[in-house]
């Protein structure tokens, strides 16, 4: 199956995923924040999919989506975007940065595991 990475800087959240997408067959990574994320990116095979909240510390989701987009090697690597707390303008500025999909939290679960299936063809 595929290679998702979750930049998720709450524990609970990012373990909830983790078992929910490790149950769909794929691999999880798991990174803190979002510079430590673009470091998992550049220094590992390539990942499928990159789930990333927008709210963290050291690198927030809207700069780690901006690091990506710049650099040639993750052409085409589709990103989720989740947070609590952002606007409708900042979720439609996201989706033009590159973004696939925007989930609000408490996630649905439902609805990330439809996203995955749909984007992770493995």
């Amino acid at each position: 199956m595929g290679r998702i990475l979750i930049a998720e800087d709450e524990e609970s959240i990012s373990s909830i995923l983790e078992a929910v997408i490790c149950e769909q067959g794929h691999e999880v990574y798991l990174s803190p924040d979002g510079e430590h994320a673009l470091e998992t990116l550049m220094h590992n095979e390539p990942f499928d999919l990159l789930i990333t909240d927008i709210k963290m510390p050291k690198m927030d989701g809207r700069k780690l989506i901006e690091s990506v987009q710049k650099r040639k090697e993750f052409d085409g690597l589709p990103i989720i975007i989740m947070s609590g707390y952002v606007s409708m303008a900042e979720i439609d500025d996201l989706i033009k940065a590159g973004a696939k999909a925007y989930l609000s939290k408490p996630i649905n679960m439902k609805v990330l595991e439809a996203y995955i299936k749909e984007i992770v063809r493995h």
